[in-house]
């Protein structure tokens, strides 16, 4: 009983959460295609733990791609006017 209890008070807040802006979402890992998913579940299951896991996959992917590129000390996005 306790888990459908739980289960019910994360599906709440998964309409709170369905009411932020897609940059909202996106700055937390998800989409809006996360949200239906973890809606689609059935209404015993607890939605966060896919949203937890979908969010966790996003940053990981992200990972490498930072990697590649590191910014170095002193580096800057201003031309040093050599390339002029």
């Amino acid at each position: 009983m306790r888990r459908v209890r739980l289960a019910y008070r994360h599906r709440k807040a998964l309409i709170l959460l369905a009411r932020v802006d897609d940059r909202m979402l996106a700055d937390i890992g998800l989409t809006r295609g996360d949200l239906r998913d973890a809606a689609a579940l059935p209404k015993w299951k607890d939605p966060t733990a896919l949203l937890y896991a979908r969010a966790a996959e996003k940053r990981l992917s992200a990972r490498p791609m930072a990697r590649e590129a590191p910014m170095h000390a002193g580096s800057t996005l201003v031309p040093d006017g050599t390339a002029w």
